[in-house]
């Protein structure tokens, strides 16, 4: 993947997570996985794989992590969002994305903590994971 699509991939997913989380779902839920699959066909990935990644990743951002949910099922779906992206490849980012995730969770509900690790920094961060570990393959 060359620097150009690195740059979309991590931009646009910071933009759409972003905006999903404050205003419209479908941009994290379908505008991610669908920015990713276009950049994987432009770039020669099989469409089956893509397709794949991309339909993985649609469910991994459709499943709820809120502060309602116990943290064995947080933890089930920040993996979700680094095991979708097998698909089309391995890097190191898949294991260190949904730790991250975890830990920004918990640092952001953290009362010694919420106001460094506010939820809109904490979203972009989900965002530029996303896109990291994207551009990482």
């Amino acid at each position: 993947m060359n620097e150009t699509y690195m740059i979309i991939s991590m931009v646009g997913s910071v933009l759409l997570f972003t905006i999903g989380g404050t205003w419209w779902k479908p941009a994290r839920r379908y505008g991610i996985p669908l920015l990713f699959l276009a950049i994987s066909l432009i770039t020669g990935v099989l469409w089956w794989k893509a397709s794949l990644m991309a339909l993985s990743l649609i469910v991994a951002l459709s499943m709820g992590y809120g502060e309602g949910s116990p943290y064995w099922k947080k933890a089930i779906t920040f993996s979700q969002y680094g095991l979708s992206f097998l698909w089309i490849g391995f890097s190191w980012w898949i294991i260190i994305t949904p730790c991250l995730c975890l830990l920004l969770f918990w640092l952001s509900n953290n009362k010694n903590a919420a106001d460094i690790f506010n939820w809109k920094f904490v979203e972009g961060i989900y965002g530029i994971l996303l896109g990291i570990t994207f551009s990482s393959l």
